[in-house]
């Protein structure tokens, strides 16, 4: 009597051995070792690339700072008319991330509202620069953006550098700097 219930044991174990190793295999095509879409991987950024660039264009300060005529705060973030009270203030580190993703959000905006033809990261990551560097209205009145959508790369490119070298009018050679890194990568492969 025995022998009816340790058969039934071993058809279920082997059911379900079956069963999970059948189950164990279709999870691994759900992680592939190699990307499906090679040109998407080139266009997307790390939030930690992104990050980097900017602390290492713009700085990361907890109390607000003199900028372009006014005054800025966190990583880069212009201080608005509304915002009077970031002048005075301290932020936390969490408050320092919530304005740069704010701020990324914007720019992220303008260059996809903006950028009618394919671009690789490099490319992004170089144009997000520039356009928070000089602003949604900035950006989308270049001539750097009328040469890239007419899908004249090398000629974007070159005009990275003689794009807003001033600040407040007066020649600046921390621009002038920026401009050349942001051709730089914006004329890097991927």
């Amino acid at each position: 009597m025995v022998w009816p219930y340790v058969v039934g044991v071993l058809i279920l174990y082997g059911v379900f051995r079956r069963f999970r190793k059948g189950k164990q295999e279709k999870n691994l095509e759900d992680f592939p070792t190699q990307p499906k879409n090679l040109v998407q991987k080139q266009t997307e950024l790390t939030q930690q690339e992104i990050f980097d660039w900017f602390v290492g264009r713009e700085g990361l300060r907890y109390n607000a700072y003199p900028d372009a005529g006014g005054f800025a705060i966190g990583i880069g973030h212009f201080i608005k008319p509304n915002e009077q009270e970031l002048k005075t203030k301290t932020l936390t580190q969490q408050e320092v991330l919530d304005l740069f993703n704010k701020d990324l959000k914007e720019v992220l905006e303008t260059i996809n509202k903006n950028v009618k033809v394919p671009i690789n990261k490099n490319q992004k990551l170089a144009l997000m620069s520039f356009a928070w560097n000089v602003g949604p209205r900035g950006f989308a009145n270049s001539q750097l953006l009328k040469r890239l959508n007419e899908g004249n790369y090398n000629g974007a490119a070159v005009l990275f550098t003689t794009s807003i070298v001033t600040s407040q009018g007066v020649f600046n050679q921390g621009l002038v700097n920026r401009r050349k890194l942001e051709q730089q990568l914006f004329s890097k492969p991927v």
